[in-house]
């Protein structure tokens, strides 16, 4: 977490008077390594800090923050959270360029990436307006067709495309949903709080998947493997 979520990753907050509490950078830390470790709750947090208390010394900590002062960082640093994401997103790009974006049936803000050549989709998306989004910035539109809006079936360009990369989707899924969110999502109470918590597992993805690319390890499979643990390991 040190080593990924920064001082150059974290931008810098101004400077203010009175109690300076943990910042945003230490609060940013807490709620990624969460993620990272499964824990569901703010209650597992604190009692996983004090578990572990050279996790405390890590993570850059003088001392366990109290569970309601961990709440509220999930509401106040969401926007915070989702500049963390882009600038390790844009950072892995880096790393390894892509060509491909491929969007699931999750309904999204932004359907496109600029620096995307050629936009994957399911049926759930054949559309004229995402069809013409995606057209408008250069972009090659790989969709599957939907038969409820066209009619006939329509011949798909590049569907060699989209049958060798679609299970990346699902596979992706699958890592998101069984070992990093973990359903953490379902029982706080408030979109912002849930938006921060799924955010911050992104953002432990990311940082998993940098350290796997600094040693030698492309594929969705080996980074997995930072999450499926043996049953008898204990954090």
């Amino acid at each position: 977490m040190r080593l990924f979520v920064n001082k150059m990753v974290v931008p810098a907050e101004s400077r203010r008077s009175g109690n300076l509490g943990y910042g945003r950078l230490k609060a940013s830390r807490v709620l990624v390594y969460s993620r990272l470790k499964g824990l569901e709750n703010d209650t597992r947090i604190v009692e996983h800090l004090r578990k572990h208390r050279q996790v405390i010394r890590s993570l850059g900590l003088s001392s366990v923050p109290d569970r309601t002062t961990i709440g509220r960082w999930g509401r106040r640093y969401l926007s915070l959270l989702e500049e963390v994401f882009e600038s390790l997103s844009s950072l892995l790009q880096l790393l390894t360029p892509t060509s491909h974006l491929i969007a699931d049936s999750t309904p999204l803000v932004d359907l496109y990436d600029l620096e995307a050549e050629y936009v994957l989709a399911d049926a759930g998306y054949a559309s004229k307006s995402n069809i013409q989004a995606v057209e408008t910035i250069g972009a090659e539109p790989v969709l599957a067709p939907n038969p409820r809006r066209g009619g006939k079936r329509r011949r798909l360009k590049h569907r060699g495309i989209l049958r060798a990369k679609r299970y990346l989707v699902e596979q992706f899924n699958g890592l998101i949903k069984n070992h990093v969110s973990k359903g953490c999502w379902t029982k706080p109470k408030g979109m912002t709080k849930k938006t921060a918590m799924v955010t911050a597992g992104l953002i432990s993805l990311n940082a998993t998947a940098m350290n796997a690319l600094l040693q030698s390890e492309t594929s969705l499979k080996a980074v997995s493997q930072y999450w499926v643990r043996p049953r008898t390991e204990k954090w």
